[in-house]
């Protein structure tokens, strides 16, 4: 989910106020019902501490209501959570103790967890539903028990299970960048739209002469005088050209590259490809494409860019501009992404 989706509200930095957020969007608002995911790590905070009480200012004659799904899976960053650790027993007895009447889906299977969500998610609705017209029918603003739902799935769940031998899928690791070491590692090559990108140009162009740079610093980018680890513009034009395009990904905000290689020599040739806040939940490669960046659109940007390719790259540019349209329509026909964007892997 993304600021763009209508009627969603976002904050972000520090944690804690999922809670005030969503009751405050309810408060006055009988017809709303705002759900508010709380994760493990959040749930240990001192703002969200306070802001279980928050049902209790909730008038169900007049407000809307706040469903309420605590997500544990164990861990908060990389240390054991509370609340994930305690007996289920006490944790339905601090949570009626709060005011809410916890149901619970428990599991690992998606296809399974899945199917139970749905049903506990439409026996919750249905009881909010009769909380409020129950109230409403006889104004009767007397504070009821909530229901909400407790969550338990795996840290890191339906993400890589095991990466270079070690558990992840369950465990802490999962919790930042599992897939480490892909400038070095062929079995994470898969994950570099990058790297598609240049399979794709070097069976359509072999004639083509395409130069891959891995910045892993992007100080380097600036001069050696600007920054203590920029280099010289010799330095950079021998990596980046003087005279030839430059395709840039870039998983943050564009406008950041053009701000550190401004005063390069060929910077009118530099273009940058990266995050333009489009996105909601979907698969990896739906996001890249929501954002430009994925192989398709690299290799379109490379045809569009390089004269030398003329008119013979037009129906190569075409297929990307399908297989772009194919992509999507996989995602939203099966949920997941086309087997050849998924197990894609470097072929040379």
């Amino acid at each position: 989910m993304a600021p763009e989706i209508p009627g969603s509200i976002h904050e972000g930095g520090e944690l804690g106020y999922a809670l005030t957020h969503a009751f405050g969007a309810a408060f006055d608002n009988p017809d709303l019902l705002v759900c508010a995911v709380v994760g493990d790590g959040e749930a240990e905070t001192g703002p969200l501490a306070t802001s279980w009480h928050s049902n209790k200012f909730l008038n169900p004659v007049r407000d809307g209501a706040v469903l309420l799904i605590l997500h544990l899976n164990g861990y908060k960053i990389a240390q054991p959570a509370v609340l994930a650790r305690i007996p289920q027993a006490e944790l339905d007895q601090l949570m009626r103790g709060y005011g809410y009447q916890p149901f619970h889906v428990t599991g690992d299977d998606p296809e399974q967890v899945h199917q139970r969500f749905a049903a506990v998610l439409d026996t919750v609705v249905a009881e909010i539903t009769r909380i409020q017209q129950q109230a409403r029918a006889h104004g009767d603003p007397a504070r009821p028990l909530w229901p909400m739902i407790v969550l338990r799935t795996p840290k890191g769940w339906t993400g890589p299970s095991v990466v270079d031998g070690a558990q992840v899928e369950g465990t802490w690791r999962s919790h930042q960048v599992p897939v480490s070491q892909i400038h070095d590692n062929p079995e994470h090559l898969a994950e570099l739209e990058t790297l598609a990108a240049v399979d794709i140009l070097r069976r359509n162009f072999p004639d083509l002469k395409v130069r891959v740079v891995n910045v892993v610093d992007l100080m380097c980018l600036q001069d050696e005088g600007e920054h203590p680890h920029g280099i010289s513009n010799a330095r950079f034009d021998a990596l980046f050209t003087s005279d030839r395009p430059v395709i840039f990904a870039y998983h943050g905000y564009p406008w950041l590259i053009h701000r550190l290689t401004y005063k390069r020599t060929n910077h009118n040739n530099v273009h940058v490809r990266g995050y333009i806040e489009e996105g909601t939940t979907t698969t990896p490669f739906d996001m890249a494409m929501m954002n430009n960046l994925d192989r398709f659109h690299l290799v379109i940007d490379v045809i569009d860019r390089v004269r030398s390719l003329g008119a013979r790259a037009a129906h190569v540019r075409q297929d990307m501009v399908d297989a772009r349209i194919a992509a999507r329509a996989y995602t939203r026909d099966f949920g997941t992404d086309i087997p050849e964007i998924s197990d894609w892997a470097w072929p040379y």
